[in-house]
């Protein structure tokens, strides 16, 4: 904003110019007031043309004439709507009105400034708006759409006011739906699937119950499966009742009643007054429910029975009127929080739905809880946590690149699978980058703080904010080391670790509130002397670990008062947790076994997935439990590797290819150096099982990648290549062989290199977009490497030897002597319809080269002739040599080594690409 006008100022001069006009104000012509009709706000003073002469400009007096000024931000002007129709209305189109745009160095940001230059840029501009997900840019065109009523030029074919409005409401209504799914959504497959089922089925009584623990993503699921079926248009509407929402209340379900006809009047434009009065009933009829309630009056009570049924016939009714045959989807969450009032108005709600599903066979309604519910007409659906493959989608969602098995394994094993975390833990990887994250401290350290705030996200977050009580709050984590808790537990064992000051009675009191969290605990009544609260198996599993690994002081005192209490109660749950307690607390086995008999077995069976290793080995003895191996056994894991190696590289010489992969595969534990994945990748790969291949390969890349083993990671990357190539995949392979190079660069391992070198070449004839140095610069690379090796290496891997003069051996022609002489039965050519052709035409080739027939070497005519050819090579490179033609027969017997190694691969170039780098144009 220009300085030179203090705004007391001008608002004077500005008043002073209204007054001097006496014939009313004017149209202002020129380029100032073209950009004021286009500006959503304008400095006076900075509008082009008036920079300079301000307020002495006559123009500037008719502009201000018909502007007002705007609250925000301060200092700023816009035009009345009539005044800027009329001068939008006087341009000469959409060019003119963004030539006057044009002219403005800094436009207002904000929505209806965005708005108007979508309705500049056409109709199909507004309605790809209209269709989409911003809520910023369809609110800007309802503000800007007035600005063009009755302007032709800018009007024509754009959506009506009504229908912007409309798209302005459904967007408001997806927007917290959208919040919630993300930009990451990744799994859940089957509870979608069941949802979309539940929506197909013909007895929409049957309501649906999706059910899990706190953070597992139920919230999502219902927003993903809402954002689905509208879009897809696979309801006529969808309402969404979140319990947490205060006007919702379960203790009163006509509350929810009136927010579920109060979203329908907001999709159904046409019978929006109607349905509106049909809410405004419900929450009256609410309100009566509420003041009878409040008041305690009996005669109030009595004024509204059967007020109840009779309100929800009326919604079912409305709900019958409104157009169309197709479902309607009603989607309640966060239902715990009807289940913490008790079963009373659990039940009152499921009645109320219950009798508008039987009334309106056109309602889906489908519930999301913490707590399964048990009621005849629920279809429950448990939602688990996230599967390794779901943690991987995440992370690269979030990431947009693969992600390690490393990391992904890692960050499963710290969130548990919970999304919440696990997208707490993808943008910590994304924040450090995957390499930083690839470095073993910097990991541990980072997946320490993930727990430490798997928690809060979790379990403060979502279950300890919802609990009105502070002093039960202060009782729910630490009461996690306490497998039983009673109320004499609170009082006696609790209490003082957790820092309560306890009177008369509030131990009882304590517990019938923390009764009341049943996405926490449940009531177990199993013990006839003291009924107990059991934290829910899901939380413990959730919590437990990280509370005693981050509260140690606090978890030991508990465990301390926990023994010395259940040491003095009678039965065997009291000696069972006397025990347990034990276990944390290091007792010996001769305490243990002093106190142990057979019918505490039941009692004590999982807790050996809780205790110390040591307690875990104790029950082990006497409940007689399996245990994984102790971790000293990893001491020797690498002469079991070994060992498992040799056997299985001893099974592969016999050609028990599926006796060697069994043998690897019992072996599930790797050292960080393993050679034992690129093994079975080849086994894998050479069964046929390729997919299978290239998962175990990943896995195994991603081991070596986080270890440092760099020679092994470069071996299994070339092992993948050529899985990849053989699906036809060549630029992926060629990725891989790329960074085995660049390893084996910097490893010095000139074999290696020469092993990169020949993959790379080769996907270069099948690929004109690859990885890694052009071919030129590649073949340069391999002389200085093939000198260093020398010829003993590569007679001893007559593999990498064929590789490397099928690319090399017109460059090198001792490689092509060196392969024609290792007792190596090449790849039969004629078995496949590529390689006998490619072979026919070389042969051919080689014909020529050496000037005439072979001298009763090869018959050109047989059958057999391309395989004759390929087994008696060094019988046609001395005859070449002989006839001084050995440089010109080199090329062809390279390609037809070329042609062997392909097949073997099981991947020949296009023929468009053999035609390319050879000159065969062939067709098979």
């Amino acid at each position: 904003m220009s300085a030179s006008k203090a705004p007391g100022g001008l608002r004077a001069e500005l008043a002073a110019l209204r007054e001097r006009a006496t014939d009313g104000p004017r149209l202002p012509e020129g380029q100032a007031a073209d950009a004021a009709a286009v500006l959503a706000y304008f400095d006076p003073f900075a509008l082009p043309g008036l920079a300079e002469t301000g307020p002495d400009d006559p123009t500037f007096g008719d502009i201000m004439a018909l502007a007002e000024p705007v609250s925000d931000p301060p200092g700023f002007w816009t035009l009345h709507l009539s005044a800027r129709r009329a001068l939008l209305a006087r341009m000469e189109g959409r060019a003119a009105v963004q030539a006057a745009l044009d002219t403005v160095e800094h436009l207002p940001e904000v929505a209806a400034q965005m708005g108007f230059a979508l309705i500049v840029e056409g109709p199909e501009a507004v309605h790809a708006a209209l269709n989409g997900p911003s809520l910023k840019r369809v609110a800007g065109l309802n503000l800007a759409r007035s600005w063009v009523d009755g302007v032709k030029a800018l009007e024509d074919g754009l959506p009506s006011a009504a229908e912007i409005e409309e798209a302005l409401t459904s967007l408001r209504r997806r927007a917290p739906l959208r919040d919630l799914v993300g930009e990451h959504f990744t799994g859940r497959d089957q509870v979608l699937t069941a949802m979309r089922a539940h929506m197909a089925e013909n007895a929409p009584a049957q309501m649906l119950f999706i059910y899990g623990p706190g953070g597992v993503g139920k919230s999502t699921v219902l927003a993903k499966f809402a954002l689905e079926v509208e879009e897809g248009q696979g309801a006529d509407a969808v309402a969404y009742l979140n319990l947490d929402r205060p006007l919702l209340r379960p203790g009163e379900p006509l509350t929810l009643l009136q927010d579920l006809i109060t979203q329908l009047a907001d999709q159904f434009q046409q019978e929006a007054k109607f349905l509106e009065e049909v809410a405004d009933r419900v929450a009256a009829t609410a309100e009566r429910f509420d003041l009878a309630f409040k008041t305690g009056s009996s005669l109030e009570a009595m004024s509204t029975a059967g007020f109840w049924e009779a309100m929800i016939g009326e919604a079912a009714e409305s709900i019958s009127a409104l157009p169309g045959d197709g479902p309607i989807l009603v989607l309640i969450d966060t239902f715990e929080q009807a289940q913490r009032l008790g079963p009373a108005i659990v039940e009152q709600m499921w009645q109320m739905f219950r009798l508008l599903a039987e009334a309106q066979p056109r309602l889906r309604i489908i519930a999301a809880g913490r707590v399964e519910e048990e009621i005849g007409t629920l279809s429950a659906v448990s939602l688990e946590a996230f599967e390794r493959t779901d943690v991987a989608r995440v992370l690269e969602s979030t990431l947009g690149e693969t992600v390690p098995e490393q990391i992904v394994e890692d960050v499963l094993d710290a969130s548990e699978g919970h999304p919440l975390t696990v997208r707490l833990a993808a943008i910590s990887v994304k924040n450090l980058g995957i390499g930083a994250f690839l470095d073993p401290k910097t990991r541990a350290e980072e997946l320490a703080r993930l727990r430490d705030e798997r928690r809060d996200a979790l379990l403060y977050g979502r279950i300890l904010r919802q609990i009105g009580d502070p002093k039960v709050a202060e009782l729910a984590v630490p009461g996690l080391v306490m497998r039983r808790i009673t109320a004499e537990a609170i009082e006696r064992v609790l209490a003082e670790p957790c820092g309560l000051d306890l009177g008369p009675g509030d131990a009882e009191d304590l517990f019938e509130r923390m009764q009341r969290e049943v996405d926490l605990v449940t009531l177990d009544l199993r013990d006839p002397n003291a009924p107990a609260l059991v934290h829910r198996p899901e939380v413990r599993a959730m919590m437990l670990a990280d509370l005693r690994r981050d509260r140690k002081d606090q978890a030991r005192a508990i465990d301390e008062k926990a023994a010395a209490y259940f040491a003095t109660q009678p039965g065997p749950f009291a000696r069972a947790e006397y025990i347990y307690h034990l276990l944390f607390l290091g007792a010996e086995p001769e305490t243990l076994d002093a106190l142990w008999t057979p019918d505490l077995a039941p009692f004590l069976a999982t807790a050996a997935e809780e205790v110390p290793p040591r307690g875990a080995a104790w029950l082990a003895r006497r409940i007689g439990l399996d245990l994984a191996p102790p971790l000293a056994e990893a001491i020797e894991q690498d002469e079991h590797e070994e060992t498992v190696r040799q056997m299985a590289e001893r099974r592969i010489g016999r050609g028990q290819l599926k006796g060697a992969l069994d043998l690897l595969q019992k072996l599930e534990t790797r050292m960080p150096g393993s050679a034992l994945w690129s093994l079975e990748t080849q086994l894998l790969s050479r069964l046929g099982r390729a997919d299978e291949a290239l998962d175990r390969a990943a896995r195994g890349i991603d081991a070596l990648r986080a270890s440092g083993h760099r020679t092994e990671l470069a071996d299994l990357l070339l092992h993948r290549s050529l899985v990849r190539e053989g699906l036809r995949r060549f630029a992926r392979a060629s990725e891989d062989a790329a960074e085995a190079l660049e390893i084996s660069e910097g490893t010095g391992d000139a074999e290696m290199q020469l092993r990169a070198i020949a993959a790379l070449l080769r996907l270069n004839r099948k690929s004109p977009k690859t990885a890694g140095p052009d071919p030129k610069a590649l073949r340069s690379m391999s002389v200085p490497l093939l000198d260093k090796i020398g010829p003993t290496l590569l007679d001893r891997n007559a593999a990498l030897a064929r590789e490397l003069a099928a690319e090399l051996g017109d460059q090198h022609l001792q490689l092509l002597e060196l392969v024609a002489r290792q007792p190596v039965s090449p790849v039969p050519l004629q078995s496949t319809d590529a390689g006998a052709a490619i072979g026919t035409a070389l042969l051919d080739r080689v014909a020529e080269a050496v000037k005439g027939d072979f001298a009763g070497l090869v018959d050109v005519d047989a059958k057999r002739a391309v395989s004759t050819l390929q087994q008696r090579l060094p019988d046609v490179l001395n005859l070449a040599r002989d006839r001084n033609a050995l440089k010109e027969v080199s090329e062809p017997v390279r390609m037809l080594l070329a042609a062997e190694v392909d097949q073997r691969v099981g991947a020949f170039p296009s023929p468009t690409m053999l035609a390319r780098t050879t000159g065969l144009k062939l067709q098979y």
